[in-house]
């Protein structure tokens, strides 16, 4: 699976998992985690020679903030 697809699944899948969804949120998730995926891969691939690690980190460390944000307000 290319880098294309992986990131258009990478969103379905955040979409599907959330819950109480609208449409509009739906969109927002979609957009907002392929364009994270996009980015994560590309750092992966171009500066990190292909090692998952970095996206790893990031992304746990963004679902650490919304947590907060989310716990705190």
């Amino acid at each position: 699976m290319g880098l294309s697809m992986g990131v258009v699944s990478f969103g379905t899948l955040h979409v599907l998992l959330a819950s109480n969804v609208t449409w509009l949120s739906g969109m927002i998730i979609f957009t907002t985690t392929l364009l994270g995926g996009l980015l994560l891969g590309l750092l992966s691939e171009k500066t990190f020679q292909g090692s998952i690690l970095p996206g790893v980190f990031l992304h746990g460390l963004g679902n650490m903030i919304i947590n907060l944000i989310q716990a705190f307000s």
